[in-house]
């Protein structure tokens, strides 16, 4: 038993004056799953990845550390299809829950993580453009096995992590035969570690980590598509949080190729036919803040590399 991320939705769509409004409220298990854009990190570029593959060992905590580990309800509402502003909280579900639905447990949310979002689009000739913001902050305490072997957060401090990011797209649709998207993230993540430097696992109490994600793709006549995307993930130097090279440096790329055998509009079996098949290739120009030797021996960043080739469907 599992779960991925998972939604609940209510929306209503009503006319103040000249003003059309579409608002709602979501409950979810993943900050930023309720988000109407593919630019946050719950939506974002690669849209699919293999499990087995190495991800850098630090990114800030909006890039999946509490999928699926809580819960939360949002308001949101969108102004004449162009401001959209949503705000809500999040709790840590119980670590016997988790288990039961094989998540791991990486710690309890102390009391509420409050999230917000912000963004504005505008239709522009042939296409369109969106820029926005999220903030989120959450505390978080460390985590511990009990007597049966079972992960529990521990008592004590907790550690504290501020988010502020800034995204935009932006869309060339034309006539359809050609489309072009462009997609752009940075997210800085404020850290005050009093958990873990009390604990002696981080050698400072304040820390950062920053993320910077880019992609870009073309589709011609959705049937034929390529994208290339650039991740550079960088921080605070601290030898206890990564002991290797003291670094939590990792960049590098994503290409994929991309067919949609059924993807054009006079397709004999839209819309039930929907398979795309892919080749995606990820590399790794550093990783864990090291080219060489990023695990203490030999291997090199470039060994982490991966090739994925798949069939994607759905119903």
């Amino acid at each position: 038993m599992g779960w991925d991320n998972v939604e609940l939705r209510y929306a209503r769509s009503n006319q103040i004056g000249s003003h059309a409004v579409v608002w709602g409220i979501s409950l979810n298990n993943n900050p930023g799953v309720s988000d109407v854009y593919n630019t946050i990190p719950a939506w974002q570029y690669p849209y699919m990845s293999p499990d087995l593959a190495p991800s850098a060992p630090a990114t800030p905590v909006l890039f999946g550390a509490m999928a699926g580990q809580v819960i939360g309800a949002s308001a949101y509402a969108q102004l004449d299809d162009a401001w959209y502003a949503e705000a809500g909280g999040y709790r840590s579900l119980s670590p016997a829950f988790l288990r039961t639905i094989n998540t791991d447990f990486s710690g309890r949310v102390t009391g509420v993580a409050p999230y917000a979002r912000i963004a504005y689009t505008r239709n522009v000739s042939n296409g369109n453009f969106e820029i926005g913001g999220v903030v989120l902050k959450m505390r978080r305490g460390l985590v511990g096995t009990n007597t049966a072997g079972d992960s529990e957060s521990l008592p004590g401090p907790a550690d504290r992590f501020e988010h502020i990011g800034v995204d935009a797209s932006y869309q060339y649709i034309g006539s359809g035969d050609h489309i072009v998207t462009v997609k752009a993230l940075y997210v800085h993540e404020q850290e005050r570690l009093d958990a873990s430097f009390a604990a002696g696992s981080a050698e400072r109490l304040h820390s950062t980590l920053r993320s910077l994600n880019l992609d870009a793709s073309y589709w011609y006549k959705n049937t034929w598509g390529v994208t290339l995307g650039g991740f550079a993930n960088n921080g605070s130097r601290d030898a206890l949080l990564y002991p290797v090279t003291g670094r939590p440096t990792t960049n590098g790329g994503i290409a994929e190729f991309n067919w949609n055998p059924f993807g054009k509009t006079d397709s004999w079996a839209k819309p039930f036919a929907n398979l795309r098949l892919g080749v995606q290739y990820t590399f790794y120009t550093r990783f864990a803040g090291a080219v060489r030797s990023i695990d203490g021996n030999d291997r090199r960043a470039s060994d982490n590399n991966t090739l994925f080739v798949y069939a994607w469907t759905a119903l």
